[in-house]
């Protein structure tokens, strides 16, 4: 289990009714030590699909799993923004989010 995780719980009940104890479970702080533990074969793991990792991992869906995650962006009103802040709030709203997130 990631630490940090806002998915933490629903992916336990998720593990838990379907038969896996999540008591056994280890706790990681980042994303980076995770691959690395199971680029030597030292477990399994659910991550997100935009997790980068070795080509040498496997990769499945779970039925029946749907977890989503909600991203924001704020900027401050009348702040002056960096040439690159601005280009990427710009490319983020002109996004066609409803096709990416099918």
């Amino acid at each position: 289990m990631r630490t940090y995780c806002e998915q933490a719980e629903e992916l336990a009940a998720f593990l838990r009714g379907n038969g896996i104890a999540v008591e056994h479970a280890h706790e990681i702080n980042s994303e980076r030590d995770l691959i690395t533990l199971l680029d030597a074969n030292m477990g399994v793991a659910i991550v997100p699909r935009s997790a980068a990792a070795a080509s040498a991992l496997a990769r499945t869906s779970i039925k029946g799993l749907e977890l989503s995650r909600t991203v924001y962006l704020y900027g401050v009103a009348g702040r002056q923004r960096t040439p690159i802040a601005s280009t990427i709030m710009k490319m983020l709203r002109g996004a066609n989010w409803a096709k990416r997130l099918n």
